[in-house]
């Protein structure tokens, strides 16, 4: 009978008697493993980070409703603050306009009329950089990049100051009170690079009361479709109804599919690797058939010996991918923390050990059939012979 002892021995003997050969098929596992285990880590890490923004960006809870055709009116927001489960109702109108009066010539920007006080329930990371949030006609809060634009060294605008707004030809006066903090991806809102002013300011600029966006906010996020598909039912076409959750959703998905196309092509330098082991072995097979025809003649079963080169085979593809797996996650902290500057470093230890297990899986399905060979080996043949 066979002691662990015994086969491991054996397959470290073939190895070592086998150095160049063994070592590129090592090699060739192991390649494959660290890009496995490359791509699991970055796109983990990835995963983790993109998420803290998404949810730092806006609510989970928020649907946006956008007309196709008119504007909405007060009849609309009465009609969305009706629904079950809608907590906050926060309606906006977005429009091009021209600041006048800014440390610099006139610059063109998104003006956006919404109820400031809440924004933060739609944006969750949104802070004030200086100044103070007001809430009144007549004032103005700015996005970074507008009152800092990447054109010029000093601001462009600044707490104090009083500009213009110039609005489809209507002019209207203005107070800077605050500037917001860079903000970065908000969907449907770019904070960075709009200005806010009160909701009861576009009624006095264009006359009317309308509104270009609905922002609802949900109670629970287990409501929000729910709440999509009531709003659907009711505006029937005539508005576009957006979750937040849906655009995380999609996130994530298209995340997966990332991961699966870069793991399949990772996957294929596993067939280079298995045909190495096999030449490896093969070769191994045909340089120690007289040992093996002397292992026979002393009672090795044909089983034993199939035994004996499997377990070469497990061992090149064990070393490979513990070799491999090392190097991906060091390969994946350096592309992590410095190229790609992403803060959250992700090991996934379960990815791992299935890289190493998938090394050796592998590693035994090139070495099969070589190992059947060895053991097919005819002993009074191959010492006749000799």
């Amino acid at each position: 009978m066979l002691r662990v002892s015994d086969v491991v021995w054996w397959a470290l003997k073939s190895l070592g008697e086998a150095k160049a050969r063994s070592i590129l098929s090592m090699v060739g596992v192991a390649i494959s493993a660290a890009l496995i285990v490359g791509v699991v880590t970055l796109t983990s890490s990835y995963s983790v980070e993109a998420q803290k923004v998404i949810s730092s960006a806006f609510n989970p809870k928020t649907i946006v409703l956008v007309p196709r055709a008119t504007f909405f009116t007060d009849v609309d927001v009465l009609k969305v603050k009706s629904v079950e489960y809608v907590r906050v109702v926060v309606p906006a109108f977005s429009m091009t306009c021209r600041i006048v009066g800014g440390m610099g010539p006139p610059k063109e920007v998104t003006a956006i009329a919404t109820r400031l006080s809440e924004l933060h329930a739609l944006i969750p990371s949104l802070r004030l950089a200086s100044g103070v949030e007001a809430d009144q006609p007549g004032t103005l809060i700015a996005g970074w990049f507008v009152a800092h634009p990447a054109d010029q060294a000093s601001p462009y605008l600044s707490p104090g100051m009083t500009v213009y707004l110039d609005c489809h030809g209507i002019r209207r006066r203005y107070t800077v009170s605050g500037i917001y903090s860079p903000v970065g991806i908000a969907p449907m809102i770019d904070v960075d690079h709009s200005v806010f002013v009160p909701i009861e300011d576009v009624a006095n600029m264009l006359g009317i009361r309308v509104y270009s966006l609905i922002y609802v906010i949900v109670d629970d996020v287990r409501n929000v479709e729910h709440v999509v598909d009531t709003l659907s039912s009711i505006y029937r076409g005539s508005a576009e109804v957006i979750s937040f959750r849906s655009i995380a959703e999609s996130f994530t998905r298209f995340s997966s599919l990332l991961t699966m196309f870069f793991l399949s092509l990772a996957g294929m330098s596993t067939i280079v690797a298995g045909i190495g082991i096999t030449s490896t072995m093969m070769m191994s097979v045909q340089q120690r058939a007289k040992e093996i025809g002397v292992l026979k003649a002393i009672g090795y079963t044909s089983r034993q010996v199939l035994i004996l080169f499997l377990a070469e085979a497990i061992l090149i593809g064990l070393f490979g991918g513990v070799i491999g797996s090392i190097a991906g996650l060091l390969v994946g902290y350096v592309l992590t923390r410095s190229v790609i500057g992403i803060l959250t470093y992700i090991v996934n230890p379960l990815g791992v050990l299935m890289t190493i297990l998938y090394s050796v899986a592998v590693a035994i399905a090139a070495g099969i059939y070589p190992a059947w060979r060895a053991s097919r080996v005819e002993p009074v043949a191959v010492l006749r012979g000799e």
